[in-house]
């Protein structure tokens, strides 16, 4: 585990991506790797390992998921991206390097999708869009969000999602998940009771508020922001 998130800092930091494309995956699945592709990108050569070849289902699928983040940082001059992660890896108070994090994050993603919009949102953060911890929180959400509900949402005018409801009713199927994923938040608008003015006719009081009201938190605006459908 030390090697290789020292492979992937190395990586991140000072290799040239420009080499770097999802064709590689084929490479891994079909075939051996390069000997100058794992010169250049070590984190590759790392998990590959002495034999040059994913060894398992389990190492190709961890490979691919590698290249697909990879991918989308391919185009961030090595001075930035060594700037961004050096402010981070000498920060008193992060405890874990962001090589490690990015291993633990990147292992958790269901697939290789899931390491696209990693790398995409990873991209934010090199770009000073959003700060490390907004990265963090962001990829907790694209981890353990269903891929169809995450690009439904990226896919939607946001007016149609951030509403405030006219009746009392629950959000309906498709934005539950936005809400339990931490895009949306969710509540009702405060009661209040008011003096009928026509009371005679009519109740002496009416009772306002209770709506339920849907909201973009301010990472899920983030997400939207940075992340995009391809």
């Amino acid at each position: 585990m030390n090697k290789i998130d020292k492979s992937l800092t190395k990586t991140v930091k000072t290799s040239d991506l420009q080499n770097v494309s999802t064709d590689l995956t084929e490479v891994i699945l079909d075939s051996m790797l390069d000997d100058g592709i794992l010169k250049d990108i070590p984190i590759l050569g790392s998990i590959v390992g002495m034999g040059k070849t994913a060894s398992t289902i389990k190492d190709a699928l961890f490979l691919k998921k590698i290249i697909y983040f990879l991918t989308e940082l391919k185009d961030i001059p090595i001075e930035q991206r060594e700037k961004m992660i050096d402010s981070i890896d000498n920060s008193e108070k992060q405890k874990i390097k962001i090589g490690e994090k990015l291993i633990f994050i990147l292992d958790k993603c269901d697939d290789y999708l899931d390491a696209k919009y990693i790398g995409q949102f990873f991209r934010g953060f090199l770009e000073s869009q959003i700060t490390y911890e907004e990265f963090l929180q962001g990829a907790r959400i694209i981890q353990n969000i269903y891929n169809g509900d995450l690009e439904y949402f990226l896919g939607r005018d946001l007016s149609k999602i951030e509403i405030e409801a006219s009746t009392e009713e629950a959000p309906d199927d498709d934005t539950f998940p936005l809400i339990n994923s931490g895009i949306c938040g969710f509540g009702y608008n405060p009661t209040r009771v008011e003096d009928q003015r026509d009371y005679e006719i009519s109740d002496k009081y009416i009772v306002k508020g209770g709506e339920v009201v849907i909201w973009i938190t301010s990472i899920g605006k983030k997400l939207k922001d940075i992340l995009k459908i391809e």
